[in-house]
């Protein structure tokens, strides 16, 4: 069974977002590596981006996994786990990096050191 997701009228396939994160992190990239900022997360009400919570060892490790595009179910097979579980670590990293979707958080690890365009 395909996965899909449909947002308004159109239906993206896995492989559409896939193909959708490996190209935003490769603008990313090739933004990053000319000094400048491709995408700026900004919190309402002047809250700075929290640095201070710690990460876990699996949130880091699913991170990893959001970098490379990885579905929750791809995700939950990679470090043997369900995909429930996968979705409460991928909620409490958002909350604790202050954005609002995966697609942040991927973009998030990587101009923290927490992954690479490569390794994906």
């Amino acid at each position: 069974m395909k996965t899909s997701l449909t947002i308004g009228l159109e239906t993206l396939t896995e492989e559409a977002m896939a193909g959708a994160i490996a190209s935003i992190r490769g603008a990313a990239e090739a933004v990053s590596r000319t000094g400048l900022a491709l995408v700026e997360i900004r919190e309402p009400a002047g809250r700075a981006l929290s640095r201070d919570k710690s990460l876990s060892q699996r949130e880091i490790q699913i991170l990893a996994c959001l970098v490379r595009g990885d579905s929750n179910k791809a995700i939950a097979n990679h470090i043997v786990i369900t995909e429930a579980t996968v979705k409460v670590h991928i909620k409490s990293l958002l909350r604790k990096i202050n954005v609002t979707n995966r697609t942040q958080a991927a973009i998030w690890a990587l101009n923290n050191g927490l992954g690479t365009a490569e390794a994906a």
